[in-house]
């Protein structure tokens, strides 16, 4: 089926993934939908990924396979770069250290219907020595769009791109955020779902995304705190603001959600600070205290947590250091 017009176009950016590409470039190859373009964006890859990436351009696949090369730029900006290349139909985002079951993209073309979004389920493989990998199915079927929007906002419905089909065609003017680090996913689905009325999205069984979690995955990094509160406060904020003006309802569930999850990624990464360096960078950072002084006059935070908040602003590096060695040792007897 080479050279035909594809139905579906894979978009896969690549960063540095020399131990993985392979692994993920098969998994499309060996799909038992054929009728497939993959598009690999090198986004300036250092190792030895570009060639095992045209090495397959050489090969004579049963897909078409597409490479292009841009500076390092980020996901975002290699995802759009695929989205403007794209032929097919239809759109899938893949990652390059992650794979699909055999039948992924078969299943979710034969499942398409209008105003639906069709999604899968997804595996957490770990590439650790504890056997804890998970399978994570999603039974529920949305269809009322409010619903879909709500559960989005909150985190109650998983807003990985990589999990849905995307009509190309109703992706007009939707891109992905460049200068945002998190949940640019959760940003990308809110924009197509309201933009395209979608109304309903059904998940299928026995369908698989394979998620394969590394100690050095972008998600995993928690080296600069502050970037990560900042990036985080900004990604919550614009999802609040792309919420339509009618929907009162919802943009109040969307400043609640605000404070809740800022305050538990703040408490998430802070526990982690472990140098007097960093505790002061973080207590003079003006930017955090903005955030933690909006927080504290938040009606939606406890007091318990508002002293928390203060505590982490003023507190010496011993009594800081003290705190979290207790709260380390909490956790271990639970």
């Amino acid at each position: 089926m080479k050279n035909k017009e594809p139905k579906i176009s894979v978009i896969m950016p690549v960063y540095n993934a020399e131990k993985t590409i392979e692994r993920a470039i098969l998994s499309i190859i060996n799909q038992t939908y054929n009728n497939i373009e993959l598009i690999l964006i090198n986004d300036g890859s250092t190792d030895g990924t570009e060639n095992i990436m045209k090495s397959y351009l050489e090969k004579e696949n049963k897909i078409d396979i597409k490479y292009y090369f841009q500076k390092n730029s980020g996901p975002s900006i290699a995802k759009n770069l695929g989205i403007d290349m794209a032929k097919g139909e239809y759109i899938l985002f893949v990652d390059s250290d992650d794979t699909i079951s055999e039948n992924y993209i078969e299943s979710l073309v034969i499942n398409q219907k209008e105003d639906t979004l069709i999604g899968a389920s997804y595996k957490i493989i770990r590439d650790t020595e504890k056997n804890d990998n998970g399978i994570i199915i999603t039974n529920k079927i949305y269809d009322i769009r409010n619903e879909i929007l709500n559960d989005l906002v909150i985190g109650n419905l998983n807003g990985f791109v990589v999990l849905y089909l995307f009509n190309k065609e109703q992706m007009k003017d939707i891109y992905f955020e460049k200068d945002i680090r998190y949940m640019e996913d959760t940003l990308f689905l809110i924009k197509y779902i309201i933009n395209n009325n979608i109304n309903n999205i059904i998940y299928l069984k026995d369908v698989y995304y394979n998620y394969y979690q590394t100690d050095g995955s972008i998600t995993n990094n928690t080296n600069k705190i502050i970037k990560n509160i900042l990036s985080f406060t900004n990604s919550i904020r614009k999802i609040e603001n792309i919420i339509p003006k009618e929907e009162k309802e919802l943009k109040e569930i969307c400043k609640k959600n605000r404070a809740n999850r800022i305050s538990k990624l703040i408490e998430n990464n802070v526990s982690k600070i472990r140098e007097r360096k960093i505790l002061k960078e973080y207590q003079k950072s003006e930017e955090i205290k903005q955030i933690i002084k909006e927080l504290i006059e938040d009606c939606n935070i406890n007091k318990v947590y508002k002293l928390y908040l203060k505590f982490t602003m003023n507190s010496p590096y011993i009594l800081f250091l003290a705190y979290v060695k207790i709260r380390e040792i909490l956790k271990k007897m639970k």
